[in-house]
């Protein structure tokens, strides 16, 4: 299942790029999602094409319909790659342990409109739990829609602080 956010902010694409791949924004980012206890930054690789970085966050455990679990806690890890040449910002989510019921993606596709930049996020969601799996992924898929206006004022938060907007 896949859900599609686009808005505009006026700063130009270099430095939107600087805001969304910093450690900041991503930490802040990952307080606003339910369940999260802790989360830490780790750059792995920055070149002037590419820069990759991970989210390594403790949360609380799903329960099978997708609530939370208060009692136990499982580590995440969240993939984010900026590869220059396509202007993209991809990103995975996944159980530190490799094995999952949800598959977690998506994408931003970075457009520069002159003095203003264009961004376009793309989540897929799927849920591999026979029978209930698609009523739980257009749960979370409503969930998340939710969050983008949350997400667009916190990146507007970052890049005003760094004096860009």
């Amino acid at each position: 299942m896949k859900i599609k956010d686009t808005f505009t902010v006026p700063v130009a694409l270099e430095d939107l790029v600087k805001v969304l791949t910093s450690e900041a924004y991503n930490l802040d980012s990952e307080k606003m999602r339910e369940g999260v206890v802790s989360s830490e930054y780790k750059l792995k690789d920055q070149t002037d094409a590419r820069t990759l970085y991970e989210m390594h966050t403790t949360e609380y455990s799903r329960t099978k319909t997708g609530g939370l679990n208060k009692n136990d806690h499982t580590h995440t890890i969240l993939t984010h790659t900026y590869t220059a040449a396509s202007r993209t910002l991809t990103w995975v989510y996944g159980n530190a342990k490799g094995s999952s019921r949800l598959e977690l993606a998506g994408v931003y596709t970075l457009t520069p409109l002159g003095d203003q930049s264009r961004l376009e996020h793309e989540v897929e969601i799927n849920v591999r739990i026979p029978l209930i799996g698609g009523k739980i992924a257009k749960f979370i898929c409503k969930q998340f829609q939710g969050t983008f206006p949350e997400h667009q004022a916190l990146l507007k938060k970052h890049l005003s602080e760094q004096g860009l907007l």
